[in-house]
């Protein structure tokens, strides 16, 4: 089965954890945790939609170059923008 042919609902993950922008780093580091998982997506507090996301990636990039605390910075300030969805590809 070649990459082109995989249909995304068989693949994509369907229970995404979230968070909003002015939750704190620990927080969000709670959620990966507690659910043994890699993300978080962070959505627009006003309509749930995805704003950025947070991975395991951004946290060891920010944790590796920034003067300020963990514990002083909020989801906005560690997070990846804007988030690629299935909605902003063309699949045709």
């Amino acid at each position: 089965m070649s990459i082109e042919s995989v249909i995304v609902d068989t693949i994509m993950t369907k229970d995404v954890k979230t968070a909003k922008p002015a939750q704190t780093f620990n927080s969000v580091a709670s959620i990966m945790r507690q659910n043994n998982i890699g993300s978080v997506v962070i959505t627009e507090t006003q309509n749930n939609l995805p704003a950025g996301i947070i991975t395991e990636r951004d946290v060891v990039r920010i944790a590796g170059t920034t003067e300020v605390l963990l514990t002083q910075l909020v989801a906005f300030d560690i997070m990846s923008k804007p988030v690629i969805t299935e909605w902003d590809l063309d699949f045709y």
